[in-house]
């Protein structure tokens, strides 16, 4: 991130960064969409049944979709996010590049807010991508004993598109949109701080002008934690908002889905998918993160 960059560096970074966290965290983010949409079903049993009754290929349903769009969706994340940074921070002419990187990084109020920009800007990819991605995810067949179950019969992404898109038009790709920006803008905005922040502390107040393992992991896994942690009922409402019937909704909108959601299972369904959330957290964004910095400060001087 704080190396010399071109537009094209930004995308590759961004690109192998997504795919990198997408192939380690979908199995349990698959457990998770599962766990928030489908019932009260504890995450081993959810993985239990699952494998049981659809095979291990199960586990990356709906992969496609968020594969083709993680770099888009990175580039515009981490290129929104540095944009807004040099707008919200005024540039010292006298100071190096890097000592100009390290003095706006200093400013807590305008990482945030700038990652919270960030946050806005992917939404509207993230959207309707996570959308045809949790249908999939959700869909289980007959003969999985889950308290509620979906038989589509997608014959993949593009099918699940055209389907969606037929029966919804775009406004019904773009369901979820405003919970999305509920979730995605204070949490980009704090992952970012907290990642920044941390790395901050580990180089000794200074912005990081090299690729340091053990500090971009921790500050990496850390931040993913946290942003995750402070937004997980949000994530419920979404997961149940984007997995309902397209032909019989169950719900009318977020309110709706709250009270219902409330109504059936209590507060305890809001916290469902923490577990599982912390666990692929933490290896995902560390993962990110390295992928990220080593094509920026390796790949792109």
């Amino acid at each position: 991130m704080h190396c010399s960059m071109s537009v094209w560096c930004e995308y590759v970074a961004g690109w192998a960064a997504g795919v990198s966290g997408l192939i380690i965290g979908h199995p349990l983010d698959t457990i998770k969409v599962r766990q928030q949409a489908l019932g009260a079903v504890g995450a081993l049993n959810v993985a239990k049944y699952t494998f049981k009754y659809e095979g291990v290929f199960a586990f990356y349903k709906g992969l496609l979709f968020p594969l083709l769009s993680a770099g888009v969706l990175n580039s515009v994340y981490f290129g929104v996010y540095g944009f807004s940074l040099s707008l919200f921070c005024n540039r010292k002419d006298k100071l190096s590049a890097e000592e100009n990187i390290n003095h706006m990084k200093q400013n807590g109020l305008a990482v945030y807010l700038s990652g919270c920009v960030g946050g806005f800007a992917q939404a509207f990819i993230t959207c309707p991508v996570d959308l045809i991605k949790i249908k999939l995810q959700t869909e289980t067949g007959h003969n999985v004993k889950f308290m509620n179950t979906h038989e589509h019969d997608y014959r993949g992404s593009l099918d699940c598109v055209k389907r969606v898109f037929k029966r919804t038009g775009l406004k019904g790709c773009y369901k979820g949109l405003t919970v999305t920006l509920w979730r995605d803008i204070p949490s980009s905005g704090l992952y970012l701080l907290v990642y920044e922040k941390m790395l901050s502390f580990f180089h000794g107040g200074n912005v990081h002008s090299e690729l340091k393992f053990f500090s971009t992991v921790i500050s990496g896994g850390t931040a993913g934690i946290l942003s995750w942690a402070c937004i997980i009922p949000l994530d419920v409402l979404k997961s149940r908002i984007q997995a309902d019937d397209t032909r019989s909704p169950t719900y009318s909108g977020i309110y709706d889905c709250f009270k219902k959601s409330y109504q059936n299972d209590g507060w305890k369904v809001f916290g469902r998918g923490f577990w599982v959330m912390c666990l692929r957290a933490f290896p995902v964004n560390a993962v990110s993160l390295l992928s990220y910095e080593f094509v920026l400060c390796h790949l792109c001087k």
